[in-house]
């Protein structure tokens, strides 16, 4: 969901209000919000897709679905950007793209539930996804699985 640029200036009136997510795709959002509070404020980035694109115009940080499913990658991906190593971010971005495209492919409308799907097949019972999510069935589970690793996911074990 977007964030209107008025709304967020209603918002850095209250001063428990300390940071803001951006979820919407442009990444030329953050900068609005950098630009449209007037005093200091973390901005996150949303989508876990152009997280380098968020941090590059300013964002803060990020706080998305898929740093569950891969901690690491994303942590290696912050501390790129922070070193400045801006190609090695960019190959991490595109890395974690792949995989993130078949997530979004396979979630039917709920990447919850493909996030959810991949962390039991990691060993992890995180539960299903909620109604009218189900679970995949065990044929759907496997090809799951295999695109998974075609796009460069690695499963513990």
């Amino acid at each position: 969901v977007a964030l209107a640029p008025k709304l967020a200036r209603l918002m850095q009136e209250n001063p428990r209000v300390v940071g803001i997510k951006n979820s919407s795709m442009p990444a030329y959002d953050i900068d609005i919000f950098k630009r449209v509070f007037e005093r200091e404020c973390i901005l996150f980035n949303g989508p876990d897709e152009q997280f380098v694109a968020g941090r590059a115009i300013g964002a803060d940080g990020g706080i998305g679905a898929t740093y569950n499913l891969m901690p690491e990658l994303f942590v290696e991906l912050f501390t790129a950007f922070q070193e400045g190593d801006l190609k090695h971010a960019g190959e991490t971005q595109r890395r974690l793209n792949r995989i993130i495209s078949v997530l979004i492919r396979w979630a039917d409308g709920n990447i919850i539930r493909a996030i959810k799907e991949s962390l039991r097949l990691s060993g992890y019972d995180v539960g299903c996804a909620v109604y009218p999510a189900l679970e995949y069935s065990r044929e759907k589970l496997a090809a799951f699985k295999r695109e998974m690793e075609a796009a460069g996911y690695v499963y513990p074990g």
